[in-house]
């Protein structure tokens, strides 16, 4: 008999506590991360698409990207190559990305993020 009345206690401080709302409230001025409902590609590349296939499509879009970031680390005393990739990731980021400044996903390691910002920095 105590158990029924311990765990109608415990149900109603979980009626009592509504973690939505406090989050809400405390997150008026944070920055949103991706994982807050933002997506990094386009919706049109996953349309009509399994969830298999569309996570086979994020592994191939994530590698192509470590590529542009490695051609470029690797080509950066040479101007006229830099000046390619450069054209080359323009054109693809337009048809890819939705906003391309936010490429990479926020729960990405700290060196890959570095390498993707620095990346950035040299395409603009």
């Amino acid at each position: 008999m105590t158990t029924k009345n311990v765990t109608s206690d415990k149900a109603t401080k979980a009626t009592n506590f509504d973690l939505n709302a406090i989050l809400q409230a405390s997150s008026a001025n944070l920055t949103k991360n991706v994982k807050q409902g933002a997506t990094l590609y386009k919706n049109e590349i996953f349309e009509g698409k399994t969830d298999k296939e569309k996570k086979a499509i994020r592994v191939k879009l994530r590698k192509h990207l470590e590529n542009f970031v490695i051609s470029a680390k690797q080509a950066e005393k040479n101007k006229d190559k830099i000046e390619a990739i450069k054209k080359d990731w323009i054109a693809y980021a337009k048809n890819i990305y939705v906003n391309i400044e936010n490429i990479v996903d926020a729960n990405a390691g700290e060196q890959k993020q570095k390498d993707v910002k620095y990346f950035l920095s040299q395409m603009s």
